[in-house]
């Protein structure tokens, strides 16, 4: 076992860095070809379609639209949305979806801990949702794949519990930095994209170096080349304040959208969950309506970042068919529809990231935004500026709906190659966080550091010591030692309780009646009476901290504790009870 935990903070830290950059360089190759091994069978060979490719990919400045076998696209999209399905919920049922909320959720309530088996679930899942077609992006499962291999490997280092929940946050920022040749944006996506209104600090540096040496490593097998290339037209952009009130325009829109596209998404995502069908099954039926919109808009299917080059690029008559619509609604029902087959290739049970839909719903966005302004203020708003604001509606939309306004906007730079859209982007990504609400695509995450789990005794212990139990006791609230085993489970139900205080006559606690002790009782014993599942538990005084009634429910695995004034039972202190006064004092 390697032995950091003494070690100075820089040192071990780099250390750390560099052991997740190599996992997550190795990782993103995997998954990178795993994709393309998958869309090689499904798409090229078995439907007979190759979508654009960005520039940076070895995307061609040209493409024309071409289907051997038309009616395939929805077959394939539902084939590997079904394997994929049985592959997660068979082995692990933790591995669909997006993946960067588990890893969010992960961090904030399980020390960062993840399953050894998840990594190799998601990678194979996500292959075949992406390559099959499905309307998903790469980054959420290398998120996933990388932080879940660095959760295993902490366990093999000797540090601290909350190092090991770093190396989860470090190694998922890093991941989706390699993944996107944006090494920099990934490493702030690391610290930014776990709260909605905070940052972790201290995972930054680690995350820097982790970052740059997996990008390093997937750049030695893939280029190192900008995922869109360099675009003439973007590179010679030169800021005009005269421009700022279109990119409020922008960041209006986009903000719009990105409350849409999180309230289709967990619409979809919501309901598939309370839908009584097999969840073997469900990712396929999720694909049944990708695929009948594939077929309108073939554009839809995959990963879709060729399609966005050409929208940089101001090059439209790539797109398959506008069907009559004027290119500026065209683009809108784009957006629109990309978010709808993200929700149903993703949020119904299927394997992939919400950050490229994002990003492609964005881009259309931002095209849609600037053929408006272009017609009413073509002076102003030239069509060489089409790729600017399809770039600026890209970072704003995902800022938005993510709520990692800094780390997206570098990491759209970084995939650009240009740093000039910088002033423009944080102008129009701002607005977009104001107008997109307290929402996020990723529902995991929390408002800032005080509401983390991961960070209570941090926060809490401090305020708690002045707490005193004599301000929140409720009083008056026991069960008798023969009550019957119906009456104390349905006594704890109302009260929404997990256990209940047993008291005697003369107001002497005797301990605590567990609910699962309860349910599973034989049947002679619920014939009798709870005294037969007595438990015994620590109990606090009147004249004890709020933090020492924390600890004894922390002991007693319960949400709340005993209070007692010399050898009598006053009543019980909840757990509820001490956040709320917290609150009270904390503001």
């Amino acid at each position: 076992m390697l032995n950091l935990r003494n070690m100075e903070s820089l040192k071990k830290w780099t250390i750390i860095g560099i052991i997740i950059g190599v996992i997550v360089g190795f990782v993103s190759i995997a998954i990178y070809y795993g994709i393309l091994l998958v869309q090689e069978f499904f798409m090229s060979d078995f439907v007979g379609f190759v979508p654009p490719l960005p520039a940076g990919e070895g995307g061609l400045l040209t493409y024309t639209f071409s289907v051997e076998h038309y009616w395939l696209l929805p077959v394939s999209i539902i084939i590997g949305g079904l394997i994929s399905g049985i592959i997660v919920y068979r082995f692990a049922p933790e591995a669909e979806g997006h993946g960067s909320d588990a890893v969010i959720s992960a961090y904030h309530n399980e020390g960062g801990t993840i399953r050894r088996r998840v990594p190799l679930i998601k990678l194979v899942a996500s292959a075949l949702t992406i390559g099959s077609g499905g309307s998903a992006g790469r980054e959420g499962p290398t998120a996933q794949v990388s932080a879940g291999i660095g959760s295993v490997l902490s366990k093999y280092l000797d540090i601290s519990d909350s190092d090991k929940r770093n190396m989860t946050a470090i190694a998922m920022g890093a991941g989706i930095g390699a993944i996107f040749k944006a090494p920099f944006g990934g490493a702030l996506l690391s610290a930014e994209i776990l709260y909605r209104r905070d940052m972790e600090t201290e995972v930054i540096f680690p995350a820097i170096i982790a970052s740059i040496i997996g990008y390093t490593i997937l750049g030695a097998f893939t280029g190192y080349t900008p995922i869109f290339g360099i675009n003439e037209n973007i590179v010679n952009y030169v800021f005009n304040p005269y421009l700022l009130p279109f990119l409020v325009g922008v960041g209006l829109f986009t903000g719009v959208f990105a409350r849409l596209y999180i309230k289709i998404f967990y619409f979809v995502h919501d309901h598939f969950r309370a839908w009584n069908v097999s969840n073997y099954f469900k990712p396929a039926i999720g694909a049944v309506g990708t695929g009948a919109l594939v077929l309108v808009f073939p554009e839809l299917a995959g990963i879709g970042y060729g399609w966005m080059q050409f929208m940089m690029a101001g090059d439209f008559h790539v797109f398959v068919n506008t069907f009559g619509m004027p290119l500026i609604l065209f683009f809108l029902v784009l957006a629109v529809m990309k978010m709808v087959t993200a929700a149903t290739s993703i949020a119904s049970g299927g394997s992939g990231g919400v950050f490229a839909p994002g990003m492609f719903a964005g881009s259309s966005i931002g095209v849609a935004v600037a053929l408006a302004f272009s017609t009413f203020f073509p002076t102003l708003i030239p069509l060489s500026l089409v790729g600017v604001f399809a770039i600026i509606g890209m970072l704003s939309f995902f800022g938005a709906a993510g709520k990692v306004p800094i780390a997206v906007t570098l990491m759209v730079i970084e995939m650009t190659g240009t740093i000039a859209l910088l002033p423009a982007a944080m102008f129009s990504v701002a607005v977009a966080l104001i107008v997109s609400g307290k929402d996020s695509i990723y529902r995991a995450q929390v408002y800032n550091r005080l509401d983390s789990p991961a960070h209570i005794t941090e926060y809490y212990t401090p305020l708690m010591n002045k707490v005193k139990v004599r301000t929140i006791v409720t009083k008056n609230f026991a069960i008798k030692p023969d009550t019957k085993p119906g009456f104390a489970e349905e006594f704890m139900k109302i009260n929404d309780l997990a256990s209940a205080p047993v008291v005697n006559e003369d107001d002497k606690l005797l301990g605590a009646v567990y609910l699962d002790d309860v349910v599973h009782m034989s049947e002679s014993d619920k014939r009798s009476s709870v005294s037969v599942k007595l438990r015994r538990v620590k109990y606090v005084s009147i004249a004890s901290t709020a933090d020492e009634a924390w600890r004894a429910m922390v002991k007693n695995k319960a949400t709340w504790c005993a209070v007692v004034d010399g050898d009598k039972f006053v009543g019980i202190v909840k757990m509820n009870s001490i956040f709320n006064k917290y609150t009270k004092k904390w503001k």
